[in-house]
């Protein structure tokens, strides 16, 4: 379908309030929608459907697919057309800067007097639109982040989500799976030097992936930690591989086992989760959750996890961010972190601020 015909569609269904995701995978130019009839929850029967799969932080809340099979379903090429980046500068409140830089110093004291190594603090922020249109949207953020998966999603109940994500949760085709560990974050500059706090992050992150992936496989392969670019951001990045042992090994089971990951929720997991749950004082819903697309019966996919995303409810968009606290973690270069990773979404914003 023609890319102007398809955004035509897809706001009719945003204006009529039926479900539908839009999404292109990093590095392509094809992108697919879906417009579902039928919606499947996981994980009753994820496994006898193939489609989109959105998921919350929350695994025990609900995890929604949006099915091939009984959908319409159609494909376009996303039209290449050169959007600038500026920064774009939002006001927060000093109080609102300053209780999140309370909340790092409350984690970092907890790191030191127990047995947490790193816990990821989030925020989030609201910003009210003007003249928003959905069309303008999809293609600033198709063309602002052509290396992400860029994805926009709704449902009516809970809004409409757009990201452009970098972090690969993992990618299977049944027998082999592939994932990374991803942490550390600088401005993207000609010169980048990564730090002793930022490589001991990223490393806690890769020692718990594989842990997490030895009993079920065989031959893992740990590559080494590289710099990845993602638009405006640099992080540190190892490539994570191994054999499947034999049995079924569905998406859904596999992407249960590595969520959450280091990267999005710390170390050791269940300790750091339940630190955010009594103290980040906010629900992430979507955020920090994962999405993408399976086939064979849920047994091949690629799945991101939902990073640089907003939601967009009520002519306000709402903005998520954070980053992974350690020992040796300093509140205000934290929370300067925050900022600078809003700019993903503040660059698609931009013509709606």
């Amino acid at each position: 379908m023609e890319y102007s015909n398809l955004t035509s569609k897809i706001e009719a269904a945003y204006a009529a309030k039926r479900p539908f995701v839009f999404f292109s995978k990093p590095n392509e130019d094809s992108a697919t929608a879906i417009f579902p009839t039928l919606e499947v929850l996981h994980p009753v029967t994820v496994n006898s459907h193939d489609g989109f799969l959105f998921a919350p932080f929350l695994l025990k809340d609900k995890v929604y697919l949006y099915p091939l099979e009984g959908s319409e379903v159609y494909t376009t090429t996303v039209p290449n057309i050169n959007t600038l980046k500026t920064t774009v500068k939002i006001q927060e409140s000093k109080k609102t800067l300053s209780d999140y830089e309370g909340l790092i110093s409350k984690t970092i004291s907890e790191i030191k007097k127990t047995n947490l190594k790193k816990v990821v603090i989030s925020r989030n922020v609201s910003i009210d639109l003007k003249n928003f249109k959905i069309d303008n949207l999809l293609t600033r953020l198709f063309n602002l982040y052509p290396d992400a998966y860029r994805y926009i999603w709704y449902h009516p109940n809970h809004g409409l989500w757009c990201g452009a994500t970098p972090e690969l949760l993992l990618k299977t085709d049944g027998s082999v799976i592939n994932t990374i560990a991803l942490a550390a974050t600088q401005t993207n500059g000609a010169s980048i030097s990564w730090t002793v706090k930022e490589k001991e992050e990223q490393s806690l992150v890769t020692r718990d992936i594989s842990s997490l992936l030895q009993s079920i496989t065989t031959a893992l392969n740990i590559g080494k930690a590289k710099t990845h670019v993602a638009g405006t951001l640099a992080h540190l990045k190892t490539d994570i591989t191994g054999v499947l042992n034999k049995g079924v090994h569905d998406v859904s089971s596999l992407a249960s086992r590595l969520h959450p990951t280091p990267a999005i929720c710390g170390t050791p997991t269940e300790m750091a989760k339940d630190f955010i749950l009594k103290n980040e004082g906010y629900d992430r819903s979507f955020y920090t959750g994962f999405f993408g697309i399976t086939s064979n019966k849920g047994r091949v996919g690629e799945v991101y996890v939902n990073l640089r995303c907003m939601k967009i409810e009520n002519k306000k968009a709402t903005l998520y961010t954070g980053g992974g606290i350690t020992a040796s973690s300093k509140p205000k270069d934290e929370r300067i972190e925050t900022q600078k990773k809003q700019q993903t979404m503040l660059q698609v914003l931009a013509p709606f601020l």
